[in-house]
C-alpha cells in the first residue's frame, strides 16, 4: 500500500509513507495533551503515557534518522513535492521537541529526577525556532488567523520552560 501511495503522490520508490508511519510511532505526547496539562493542570495523560527517559531519547534518535532519510528522498522531486516533504521534516523536528518537553512536564508533574540534564532554556529556543518554520509552512495553505491560538500556546510553553523547568 505504501509503495502505491509513494508512486502515485511522489513518483518515487523512496518509502516516504513508510517513514511517516515510523514517525507516528515515535510521537510520545500529542499537542492536545500538552494543552490540557498547561491550561487545566490535568496530568491524567502524562500518567497514562509514562515512558522512560531512555525510550524518549531512543525515539528522538530514530526521528533524527527519519529526518535524514526524508532529506535524502527530496532529490529528484519537483518543487511542490519537496514542499510536502519539507513539511514532514519540520513536523518530525516538532515531535522531537515535544518529546523533550514531555520529559520536563513529567518531571514537574510527578517530581521525578531526569538521568540526563536537559537545558530548558535551550529547549524553549528550539521550540521557538521550530515554530517559526512551522508558521512559514502553515501560511502557504492556511489563514494567519488560525495560528493565533497555537502562537499563544507556544508562548506559554516557552515561558513555562524558562520560569519553571
Amino acid at each position: 500500500m505504501n509503495q502505491a501511495v509513494n508512486a502515485m503522490l511522489y513518483e518515487t520508490n523512496n518509502d516516504i509513507m513508510g517513514l511517516l508511519m515510523q514517525l507516528s510511532d515515535k510521537h510520545i505526547m500529542d499537542f492536545t495533551s500538552f494543552v490540557r496539562w498547561f491550561e487545566k493542570d490535568n496530568d491524567e495523560y502524562i500518567k497514562r503515557i509514562n515512558v522512560s527517559e531512555e525510550h524518549v531519547y531512543r525515539c528522538n534518535k530514530d526521528i533524527e534518522h527519519i529526518i535524514h532519510t526524508l532529506q535524502d528522498s527530496m532529490q529528484g522531486l519537483d518543487t511542490q513535492k519537496r514542499k510536502h516533504v519539507n513539511a514532514f521534516i519540520v513536523s518530525a523536528q516538532g515531535i522531537q521537541w515535544m518529546n523533550m518537553l514531555y520529559l520536563l512536564v513529567r518531571k514537574d508533574a510527578q517530581g521525578i529526577e531526569l538521568e540526563q540534564d536537559l537545558d530548558a532554556w535551550q529547549l524553549a529556543e528550539r521550540i521557538e525556532y521550530w515554530f517559526l518554520d512551522f508558521k512559514q509552512i502553515w501560511l502557504m495553505d492556511n489563514k494567519p488567523s488560525e495560528l493565533s491560538r497555537s502562537t499563544e500556546f507556544i508562548r506559554k510553553i516557552t515561558t513555562w520552560l524558562r520560569n519553571n523547568a
